[in-house]
């Protein structure tokens, strides 16, 4: 589709995104911690909204009984070795962490979230395609996404997009 590449604040951005989740879903608890400086990237604002909702959604979807979803932003400085790996430039990326306290993956769940159509809902109840997008999308921004989680404590997903040079 078409980009309209913008210099966006991710702190507003994810607090806004989360606000509008979190009046739609009354089992959750949703807590911000941004970081107190201004976090600029240079991005398309409705596709980082989607990646943010569809994460979102996951998370809510993993706490069928309710829970607590923690967002968290940051700057990060990453070298050629951690970003060698992952297929992108070294430097500042800013860092949005989404944490929930839901069912978690196993090793094998965990290595095809991002495989479009691959879901472990029931058939007809998901597409399966809500995490590949996000992963595009990031993609797309020259970011990359890593994944943290424990059967039955939770799982965390870090979005990393390169940082803005514009204020």
């Amino acid at each position: 589709g078409k980009y309209e590449v913008k210099a966006i604040d991710i702190n507003k951005l994810l607090i806004s995104v989360a606000s509008m989740f979190g009046r739609t879903r009354k089992n959750l608890e949703i807590y911000n911690q941004v970081d107190s400086s201004r976090i600029v990237v240079e991005a398309d604002k409705r596709q980082i909204e989607q990646v943010l909702l569809n994460i979102l959604i996951n998370a809510w979807q993993a706490m069928p009984g309710g829970g607590e979803i923690f967002l968290e932003t940051s700057v990060a400085s990453l070298g050629k070795q951690i970003c060698d790996s992952h297929g992108v430039s070294a430097g500042r990326f800013a860092k949005i962490a989404i944490t929930d306290n839901g069912i978690g993956m196993d090793e094998s769940t965990k290595k095809r979230i991002f495989d479009p159509f691959f879901t472990t809902k029931d058939k007809g109840r998901g597409t399966g395609l809500g995490l590949a997008w996000a992963y595009g999308i990031v993609r797309n921004h020259s970011g990359f996404i890593t994944v943290y989680s424990e059967i039955g404590k939770g799982t965390t997903i870090n979005v990393h997009l390169p940082m803005s040079d514009q204020d």
